[in-house]
């Protein structure tokens, strides 16, 4: 895991990995959550990525395989699943 520096919050990258039901997003879709949710983003997704991804900007270590990658489902029990991974600045 890379270490991030204490205090610094790098811009999350949010895709649409898994699509199981209705959805107005295609599978791939991507954002950037650079400090706030895209302001195109629904409501509900930004309700279920708003902890994840502020954890994830501080680079705090996921549960999954891979620690820096974060999936979340959308609340919809027929929603869809993204992948949040911090991106460094260029």
């Amino acid at each position: 895991m890379k270490e991030v520096p204490r205090g610094v919050r790098l811009p999350v990258e949010v895709v649409m990995v898994e699509r199981r039901g209705k959805c107005e997003y295609e599978l791939g879709h991507t954002f950037l959550w650079d400090r706030r949710p895209p302001p195109e983003m629904c409501g509900a997704l930004k309700q279920s990525l708003l902890l994840p991804a502020v954890r994830c900007s501080l680079g705090a270590p996921s549960g999954e395989t891979d620690p820096e990658i974060w999936l979340v489902s959308c609340p919809s029990k027929r929603g869809t699943v993204w992948r949040l991974q911090a991106k460094p600045k260029p």
